[in-house]
C-alpha cells in the first residue's frame, strides 16, 4: 500500500512540475532552470542581492558601483564590499549615497562620483568628488552646484565629463529647468541653461563629431562647450543613446522603438519596432549598448517598468539583443533573438534576467581581448556576463551571473 501511495505522490509531483514548466518557467522548463540556478548564484554577494544599481565604473583593476552607498570589487575577488569613503569634512561612509559616477581616462585615470548625504534634511547633494586611487577623495569644485540648483547626475562620453542640474528637487511637482555643464578644470556651461523645454538629460554619446544627449522628447547635440536642442519630434520619449561603433548613433525610446542617426541626431532613420512581449505589450527601453567585441557586433537594450503614465506600466522582459552586423542597411527591419543566443542561452537568460526590469547595461574592455557586460536591475541586484572568446558558451560569452 505504501508503495502505491509513494508512486501516486511521485506521479502527482511530476505532473505538477510539467504544468509549471509549461506555464511559468518560460521556454527552458523548471528542471533546466533549477539545474542552472547554482552556477548563476554561486558567488553572489548577499548584501546586494536586491539592490538597484545606478552606475558601474572601473578604475584600474577595481570595479565600483552605486548601490545606495559606494561598493567596490577588485579583479579576482568573489564578493563586493562597501567602499571606505572619507570626504573632506564628512567621515561617515554609510550616510553617503553614490547617485552617479564615471571614470575619465587620463594620466592618471580618475573616478568621479556625485554624492549626497542621506542623514541631512532633504538629502542634499554634496557635489562631485574625484579619486585616482580609490582612497583619497577631492571635491572637484566647492561652489558646484550653486545654491539655486540641484545636481541630478554626471555622465561621460569620449573622455568628457558632464553634469546635469535642475532648479527643483527631483520630487517637486514644479516644472523643472535643466542645465548641462562640462568639466574643464571647473564646471563650465555647455550652452544648455535653465531650459524648460527639455526633459531631464539621461544619456550621452559621442559620434566622432558631436555629443548627443537624450532629454525627454528632445535630443541635444553639439560640442562640449556649445550644445543646442534639436527640433522636438512629437511623441518620441527618448530614453538613451549609444555610438554604433562608427560615426552613427543608436537611440532607444520609452515607446518601444529604436532609432539610428548618422548626422548627430538631426535626422533619424526609419525606426525599428515597436517591440513587444509575447502578450503584445510594448516595452519601455533603457539606454542601448553597442558591443563590437563579439564575432559579430551586437546591440543590447534593457527593458524597464518605469510607468509611462499612471495607467501605462510597461512590461519587464530583461533585455533584448540584436545582431547588428547589417544595421547600416537593415536597421528598420531588425528583430531581437528569441533564445538570447548571442550573449547567453535560453536556460541562462531564464534563470537570470527574464522578466526583470533592467535600467542599464554598461560594458567595459578589460584588456587582453576580454570584455565585461553588466545588467543593472531595479530591485534585483547587479549581474554580469564576460566575453573571452574562448569559452564553449554563446559566441565566446560565458553566462549571466549574479554579482
Amino acid at each position: 500500500m505504501k508503495t502505491i501511495v509513494r508512486r501516486a505522490l511521485f506521479a502527482a509531483l511530476v505532473l505538477a512540475a510539467m504544468a509549471l514548466s509549461s506555464c511559468a518557467e518560460g521556454p527552458t522548463g523548471i528542471f533546466a532552470s533549477v539545474a542552472a540556478e547554482t552556477p548563476v548564484n554561486k558567488n553572489m554577494t548577499p548584501a546586494i542581492e536586491y539592490a538597484s544599481p545606478t552606475f558601474v565604473a572601473r578604475l584600474g583593476t577595481t570595479w565600483y558601483s552605486g548601490m545606495g552607498v559606494l561598493w567596490q570589487k577588485a579583479d579576482g575577488a568573489t564578493q563586493w564590499t562597501k567602499a571606505s569613503v572619507s570626504l573632506p569634512g564628512i567621515s561617515a561612509s554609510d550616510t553617503l549615497f553614490a547617485d552617479s559616477g564615471a571614470v575619465v581616462s587620463g594620466t592618471p585615470d580618475t573616478l568621479y562620483v556625485a554624492f549626497r548625504d542621506v542623514t541631512l534634511a532633504n538629502s542634499p547633494s554634496l557635489g562631485v568628488y574625484s579619486t585616482a586611487d580609490g582612497t583619497t577623495w577631492t571635491q572637484v569644485e566647492a561652489t558646484f552646484p550653486v545654491a539655486t540648483e540641484y545636481l541630478r547626475s554626471i555622465m561621460v562620453a569620449n573622455g568628457q565629463l558632464f553634469a546635469v542640474t535642475t532648479n527643483v528637487r527631483a520630487d517637486s511637482a514644479t516644472a523643472a529647468a535643466y542645465s548641462i555643464y562640462y568639466l574643464s578644470g571647473t564646471f563650465q556651461s555647455a550652452g544648455i541653461v535653465a531650459d524648460t523645454t527639455i526633459g531631464v538629460p539621461t544619456s550621452v554619446a559621442w559620434d566622432g563629431t558631436n555629443y548627443i544627449f537624450t532629454a525627454g522628447d528632445s535630443l541635444i547635440t553639439g560640442t562640449a562647450s556649445l550644445l543646442s536642442v534639436l527640433p522636438t519630434t512629437t511623441g518620441i520619449a527618448y530614453s538613451g543613446v549609444c555610438s554604433d561603433g562608427s560615426t552613427g548613433i543608436i537611440i532607444s525610446s520609452r515607446n518601444g522603438y529604436l532609432y539610428r542617426s548618422t548626422d548627430s541626431g538631426a535626422t533619424l532613420s526609419l525606426p525599428a519596432g515597436p517591440f513587444k512581449n509575447s502578450l503584445g505589450k510594448t516595452y519601455s527601453f533603457s539606454a542601448p549598448t553597442y558591443i563590437g567585441a563579439a564575432p559579430d557586433p551586437i546591440l543590447v537594450v534593457g527593458t524597464n517598468r518605469i510607468p509611462r503614465t499612471s495607467s501605462d506600466i510597461p512590461p519587464a522582459g530583461g533585455y533584448l539583443e540584436f545582431d547588428a552586423t547589417n544595421f547600416a542597411t537593415t536597421f528598420a527591419s531588425s528583430t531581437p533573438t528569441t533564445d538570447h543566443g548571442l550573449t547567453a542561452s535560453a536556460v541562462n537568460f531564464d534563470t537570470s534576467l527574464d522578466a526583470r526590469s533592467v535600467s542599464g547595461m554598461p560594458m567595459f574592455d578589460t584588456g587582453g581581448g576580454t570584455f565585461k557586460l553588466f545588467a543593472m536591475t531595479d530591485g534585483y541586484g547587479l549581474w554580469s556576463d564576460t566575453y573571452s572568446g574562448t569559452t564553449d558558451h554563446a559566441n565566446g560569452w560565458d553566462w549571466w551571473v549574479r554579482e
